[in-house]
């Protein structure tokens, strides 16, 4: 009798143990949702007993990694990065960096789920960096893409001729532009007037968006930025202000409509 009321002691104690263990996964994370911490973080090795997926309950599976990731140095202290996405059940995609000076890579950025393309800031000029991304989900985050590789080259104005620049010289526009197979690239920047200009993808001849700066210091103490476009192809523009290396960027994502821009805010005028 004795031996039966012990056993039944460890049982209640064990279960005891296991609902406190249950009750404090995620408790810093916003709780348990479906496979994974409800920020997105993935089940510690404590909590991922207690969820009958291996990394939360329901049963579900890890996003498929990325691929094809691609960088390109914008600037001494920018890149743009480029990658395919191959899942359907991402929340966001994480970005990890390593400089040639580092042995471990970490994390430097994130983008919204769909989103493939980004610009990190915050370099070192003439310095080689390698960049991965990953997919993280409910149930927790993919493979990593290849990794690449590019190194920033000298910091010089971001206006130096050839560049075009917009507002009295001031302001840099550019950007990248992505299909839904994956194909991507730089938009040609043509100026149309010394506050305004358009921008092409695939043809000379095919104008895909039309943007402007304007200088409106008298009213706001700002400059301004509008732009629209013809296109539902992914377009990011990225705007630099030379004066201060402020950078501002502007996402259109895939398969939607350009969205006119109209930022009365983008730049202070000091």
């Amino acid at each position: 009798m004795r031996k039966i009321l012990f056993l039944s002691f460890l049982f209640a104690l064990g279960l005891a143990v296991s609902a406190q263990a249950q009750r404090g996964c995620c408790s810093h994370h916003g709780g348990v949702c479906g496979c994974a911490c409800c920020d997105g973080s993935p089940l510690s090795d404590v909590c991922r007993p207690f969820f009958p997926c291996g990394g939360g309950g329901g049963g579900g599976s890890k996003p498929t990694a990325p691929s094809s990731l691609q960088a390109s140095a914008l600037s001494g202290t920018r890149c743009s990065l480029s990658w395919i996405d191959n899942s359907s059940d991402e929340t966001s995609f994480r970005i990890e960096a390593r400089s040639s000076q580092q042995f471990s890579f970490e994390e430097v950025g994130s983008v919204s789920a769909n989103v493939t393309t980004a610009t990190i800031g915050g370099l070192t000029p003439e310095t080689a960096y390698a960049f991965r991304v990953r997919a993280r989900g409910a149930n927790g985050d993919s493979n990593y893409t290849n990794e690449t590789t590019v190194t920033t080259p000298a910091s010089v104005s971001a206006c130096v001729a050839p560049t075009l620049c917009f507002a009295g010289g001031r302001f840099k526009v550019e950007a990248r532009w992505q299909t839904r197979d994956g194909a991507s690239g730089g938009a040609t920047v043509v100026r149309l007037s010394p506050d305004s200009g358009y921008l092409w993808f695939f043809s000379a001849t095919n104008a895909e968006a039309v943007f402007k700066v304007i200088d409106a210091c008298s009213l706001n103490n700002s400059f301004w930025f509008f732009a629209g476009g013809l296109t539902d192809v992914q377009t990011v523009i990225t705007v630099t202000d030379s004066v201060s290396e402020r950078v501002k960027t502007y996402t259109n994502p895939q398969g939607t409509p350009f969205k006119p821009i109209q930022d009365t805010s983008a730049f202070p005028c000091r």
